[in-house]
């Protein structure tokens, strides 16, 4: 069952991809003894359809941990969609979650949001704004979060935090600094980064 699902997620990349032409960002952060690698490719499929894939290896101390997961959502509205996302956890399974989200992008700022449910069940919120303030010739101001909180049994599991705040030296490389908050209200970890990102 997994392995057709894989091979329908697949199928369905490589038409889009074949299609259209993807965008995305690569984004490399470095704290102290924590490497982290983000890749996020987005693409459409039809003109209601997308997809999004997200790719999160980190090192630690040594431990390597990846995280991967791929969001098809469906239009039904002029910026709603409703969601499946497949997570895809080494060694762990490969959960699925349904829901619905939101996407919205206008003069330099954009914004997401989704809920969806698990199989436990569980109620996930992503939240993700970002803005670029462009200067002058290229030169530009990025700021952006990224809050993940769960919620398991109707009560509060965790929330993971990502903010960033950089130049952008021109229209696709941003440089700057951010802190990464882990497990927040549940043994939280915090980590100051510094972050390289290429968009394309």
């Amino acid at each position: 069952m997994k392995q057709t699902l894989f091979s329908l997620i697949g199928g369905i990349l490589l038409g889009s991809c074949v299609s259209s032409t993807p965008s995305g960002s690569i984004e490399l952060a470095q704290s102290f003894q924590r490497t982290t690698l983000t890749q996020e490719i987005r693409t459409p499929i039809t003109s209601r359809s997308r997809v999004y894939i997200n790719n999160r290896s980190t090192i630690d101390h040594g431990n390597v941990d990846t995280f991967s997961f791929v969001d098809i959502a469906y239009n039904v509205g002029r910026e709603v969609g409703i969601l499946y996302e497949q997570q895809i956890y080494p060694y762990l399974g490969a959960p699925s979650r349904f829901g619905i989200d939101l996407f919205s992008s206008s003069e330099g700022l954009a914004f997401y949001t989704s809920g969806t449910i698990g199989n436990n069940p569980d109620f996930q919120i992503v939240f993700s704004p970002s803005y670029r303030l462009n200067i002058r010739n290229g030169l530009g101001i990025y700021v952006s979060a990224e809050i993940l909180t769960l919620f398991e049994n109707e009560y509060h599991n965790r929330s993971d935090v990502r903010t960033r705040i950089g130049l952008s030296l021109n229209n696709n490389t941003t440089l700057g600094l951010g802190v990464d908050a882990q497990n927040v209200g549940a043994g939280e970890k915090y980590y100051p980064t510094i972050f390289l990102m290429r968009r394309f």
